[in-house]
């Protein structure tokens, strides 16, 4: 195994480690990704679909899932996320009985989902924690049906600007991560033989009247 791979997965662990530590807390921080779920449901009325079985990928503490339940109120909705924490955490808050929600730890660059058993892959402000799109990419073209929709968020380039510009002009060191261009992400489905790619960007914009409110969520 490669030095690159080695420091890949210790990465890896460690944000394996802090969605972890997170998971309890997760959801009261968590305002932009809320939003932006509630956004990404509702281009669902889109697809006219009446899915058997949908994938919420990077599922998080099951904010989506809920919103994917009671969306698609017959269809089986299978939650995977990296962290076996927030898969827990996504499971007391779930309805106790009559659910038809399932929960596996599974990665998204090698996932554990059965080829060509999915109707629709749903994945809301994951992507920006994986190495490889392409990687993610055929492994959903992967699982779906064919002829089924692969609909996700997540964070362009000018993500966290204004946080970014202020630590400029503290030092040189990088403090912010840095996003995929959107040209680069359609590029990304193209290699991985995904059908007429839609790209969409929306700007959203939250106001802090102290930098410490920002990295306090952001830490969150």
């Amino acid at each position: 195994m490669s030095n690159n791979n080695n420091e890949y997965l210790l990465e890896k662990k460690q944000i394996i480690k802090s969605f972890g530590v997170a998971a309890k807390e997760y959801q009261q921080a968590n305002i932009l990704q809320s939003t932006v779920a509630a956004r990404l449901l509702e281009r669902l009325d889109l697809f006219k679909l009446q899915p058997k079985r949908v994938l919420d990928l990077g599922c998080g503490p099951g904010t989506s899932s809920s919103g994917l339940a009671k969306y698609y109120k017959k269809a089986a909705v299978y939650e995977t996320d990296i962290s076996l924490q927030m898969l827990r955490q996504s499971k007391s808050e779930a309805p106790r009985f009559f659910s038809r929600r399932q929960r596996f730890c599974s990665d998204a660059e090698a996932s554990c989902v059965k080829s060509a058993s999915i109707d629709l892959i749903f994945s809301n402000l994951m992507l920006q924690w994986v190495q490889n799109l392409d990687t993610v990419f055929n492994e959903a073209r992967r699982i779906l049906k064919p002829n089924s929709p692969f609909i996700f968020s997540t964070f362009g380039p000018d993500t966290l600007i204004e946080l970014r510009k202020s630590w400029q002009e503290v030092d040189e060191q990088i403090h912010v991560n840095a996003f995929i261009d959107m040209h680069d992400v359609g590029d990304a489905l193209i290699r991985a033989g995904m059908q007429s790619p839609v790209m969409e960007a929306e700007k959203i914009m939250f106001e802090y009247e102290h930098a410490h409110d920002l990295m306090r969520d952001l830490k969150k």
